[in-house]
């Protein structure tokens, strides 16, 4: 499978990393692979959401 290494899940040092990295930037727009996989706006809040979510995902906190 050529996407595989998609699946593998990221720690959170990982996670908190890739966040920190993008942090200094200021943006508003991520675009994605696929056209239908754009945030057109708000992508910096959504990033810091994604990221909290996906933490609290790992840690088993984040109440499905």
């Amino acid at each position: 499978m050529r996407s595989y290494p998609n699946l593998i899940p990221l720690s959170a040092r990982e996670v908190d990393a890739i966040a920190t990295a993008l942090a200094p930037f200021a943006f508003d727009r991520i675009y994605g692979h696929h056209f239908d996989r754009v945030i057109a706006a708000g992508a910096k809040a959504v990033l810091e959401i994604s990221v909290a979510r996906y933490k609290a995902a790992l840690a088993g906190t984040r109440g499905y």
